[in-house]
């Protein structure tokens, strides 16, 4: 179940990874973006739970995972996090929070 390519396996399963991408996929059609950082630290806190082993250097992965991640997964689309239109902002309810907590909850599960 781990994503396998030409290279070493990943760290996360192919299964890990999807939840990563449709959390970030959500938080996107909410308009909010996400950066590398971001994405590094819900997976930093998803091995500490799930007391997987951490092989990153400093316990976080870098550049180079990020790079083969994004080319694993090319749907993704990294956009500077712009500020919101009025009418996108009245869009953000309380049911559209609690679906993003969710998802983000699912992934560190």
């Amino acid at each position: 179940d781990v994503c396998k390519g030409s290279g070493h396996p990943t760290v996360l399963t192919y299964g890990e990874e999807q939840e990563i991408v449709a959390t970030c996929q959500a938080m996107q059609e909410l308009g909010f973006g996400f950066t590398r950082a971001m994405v590094a630290e819900v997976i930093t806190d998803y091995l500490v739970s799930t007391s997987k082993p951490n092989p990153f250097h400093g316990g976080v992965p870098g550049k180079d995972w990020w790079t083969l991640f994004l080319r694993r997964w090319p749907q993704l689309c990294v956009r500077k996090p712009v500020h919101l239109s009025k009418k996108r902002a009245e869009g953000v309810t309380q049911k559209v929070v609690d679906h993003w907590i969710d998802l983000v909850q699912r992934v560190l599960k």
